[in-house]
């Protein structure tokens, strides 16, 4: 009896002081931007808005949501015409700093995927660096400990950028 009411002053406790620090606050939001700006932004297989957008953490990872879409949550896709789907995982960084995300878009005379140059103008100042191995190896290892992708996506992922070298 002694155990059940600590646990349960332990859980009002929690919740009083707002609730589990590992989880996102459900209020947090974080703005979504692509180059091209107008993609289509889907989360949990429905479509929320174009880019430039605000969303919520509420919005991508819900408290109740039909379980036949868990490899869905946390995940924001951006769909554009003439560009390769984008689909990331939502991380902690993503939710302070925002996503800005630069679609591969064809080339017309080419077919070749590709960020236009006309594009890259849009994001003016907005340098891309490219992440060494060790820097993505630990961003995976960050989204697979926030919980925001499961074993078997963390391994398969290592293995491919491991693979790459």
């Amino acid at each position: 009896m002694k155990r059940k009411v600590t646990l349960t002053f332990l859980a009002a406790s929690l919740t009083a002081c707002g609730g589990n620090s590992l989880l996102p606050s459900q209020q947090q939001s974080f703005s979504v931007d692509s180059l091209p700006p107008g993609a289509s932004v889907i989360i949990m297989d429905e479509a929320v808005g174009q880019t430039p957008i605000t969303l919520t953490a509420h919005q991508v990872f819900p408290q109740n949501f039909d379980h036949s879409k868990q490899h869905l949550y946390g995940r924001v896709e951006l769909h554009y015409p003439g560009c390769k789907p984008f689909i990331t995982a939502i991380s902690g960084q993503i939710l302070s700093s925002g996503l800005n995300a630069r679609l591969e878009c064809r080339d017309e005379p080419s077919g070749v995927f590709a960020p236009s140059a006309e594009h890259a103008k849009s994001f003016a100042g907005e340098e891309r660096q490219e992440k060494t191995l060790k820097q993505r190896l630990r961003q995976l290892k960050e989204l697979h400990e926030e919980g925001l992708i499961d074993e078997h996506d963390y391994r398969e992922k290592r293995r491919q950028l491991l693979e790459a070298l």
